[in-house]
């Protein structure tokens, strides 16, 4: 991918607006999900400003922010600005409203909001540690129970297969999740190497729209790296090209100073004979062989300048091929990285599976009646939905959303 970006035609916008598609979606269905207390965003704001013709971005706004137990943010210039129960596009048009009616712009600012660390998540009952634990994108309840230690003391009693199964399951979602985002971050280099677009990598049961948001990381990644070689690779060509148009000066100058010098060669050779001849004193003779010393040595003045500019075009040749190689380098360095990466998680994924299937043959499901007591994990999770607080019995697929609490229970199935 060679791609060049040309700040003063308003196209601009159009990979601005890519940028701020990425931002707004980093996690999975991240521009349906609705902001909460505690949750901590990224947000910058952009301008566009038709005099310099450039985008610029406002640093005195750019910055981490947290959101308050109110539900709002603080921000410079604008003030108090709710965020509970927004989505992270509906936050970023909300400032740039704002920001555009206190300040007076005469367009809306452009602003993007991304979530770099959600509210934590809350886990109790037949867990080994219950409390409180940061949320990660595509959690479960499953994952929940294995980032708290797995399944309590009671609730594996008589069954250790039980609580090796849901975590070793546990672990291997968490193992396959970094294997995706390392696959992908594989197919970005192999895409960077080639010069095409990122390459979606197939990964069976992994949710299409968390490889599509893994795609667009990476793609602005990519982006972002080109166009700093491209920036690179540019101001090596000016540099060469005033080398050359100075190279080319010299050398006009030169062909002005040889005619001075056949001209000035005949006017001594004539003074010569004329001295001979006794017609001219040995004064005029001598100005006329100091005038020949002088333009010989403008002449060579001119050739070492013309020798020094191309050895300065020399070194920008080889600065170049210095800078690609060193990228090539780079990128060598970083796909093999990657692929030791991708062995050892494939490895530990294979230890877990055998875990599990291990687990499996002691007992036909995680989920039957444990210690011979015809019990059962039950799981709860109560979660803040609109008209308050809600809580749903599920399963252990289910999906946990930031500040949701998770309950883990033992109980007599139905009919016991």
């Amino acid at each position: 991918m060679n791609t060049r970006y040309d700040v003063t035609n308003p196209n601009i916008f159009s990979f601005a607006a890519v940028v701020l598609l990425w931002f707004s979606s980093l996690s999975y269905a991240q521009a349906e999900y609705q902001l909460g207390v505690e949750d901590k965003l990224m947000i910058r704001v952009y301008e566009w400003r038709s005099v310099e013709g450039e985008v610029r971005e406002w640093p005195a706004l750019t910055g981490e922010y947290v959101v308050g137990a109110s539900g709002a943010l603080t921000l410079p210039f604008v003030g108090s600005v709710p965020a509970i129960g927004k989505t992270t596009e509906e936050l970023a048009g909300t400032i740039g409203s704002k920001l555009k009616n206190v300040l007076g712009l005469v367009d809306k600012a452009e602003a993007s909001v991304e979530v770099i660390e959600h509210r934590p998540f809350f886990i109790s009952g037949e867990v080994k540690a219950s409390g409180r634990y940061p949320y990660s994108p595509g959690l479960t309840v499953q994952r929940a129970i294995a980032i708290a230690g797995g399944g309590s003391q009671l609730a594996t009693t008589g069954s250790r297969a039980s609580r090796d199964a849901i975590s070793a399951t546990g672990n291997i979602g968490i193992l396959r999740d970094q294997l995706v985002r390392l696959l992908v971050q594989r197919a970005r280099v192999s895409a960077e190497t080639n010069k095409t677009d990122i390459l979606a990598p197939v990964f069976r049961g992994a949710p299409s729209n968390f490889i599509a948001s893994l795609v667009e990381d990476e793609t602005v990644i990519m982006v972002s790296r080109q166009r700093k070689i491209d920036q690179e690779l540019s101001a090596l060509d000016s540099l060469q090209s005033l080398l050359e148009q100075e190279i080319a000066a010299l050398r006009q100058k030169m062909v002005s100073i040889e005619s001075q010098l056949e001209t000035v060669g005949k006017e001594r050779k004539g003074m010569e004979e004329l001295a001979k001849k006794g017609l001219v004193n040995n004064t005029r003779l001598f100005q006329a062989e100091r005038n020949s010393v002088d333009i010989e040595g403008k002449a060579l003045d001119l050739t070492t300048a013309i020798l020094r500019a191309q050895q300065e075009i020399g070194k920008v040749n080889q600065s170049r091929i210095s800078f690609l190689s060193g990228r090539e380098a780079d990128l060598a360095l970083e796909r093999q990285t990657l692929d030791s990466q991708i062995g050892e998680i494939e490895r530990k994924i294979e230890m877990q599976q055998g875990l599990l299937a291990e687990a499996a043959s002691f007992s036909a499901t995680t989920d039957a009646a444990l210690g011979g007591e015809g019990l059962v994990l039950t799981y709860k999770i109560t979660r803040d939905m609109e008209g308050g607080l809600k809580e749903l019995t599920v399963d252990k697929n289910a999906s946990v959303q930031p500040g949701d609490v998770v309950v883990v229970e033992l109980s007599v199935p139905a009919g016991n």
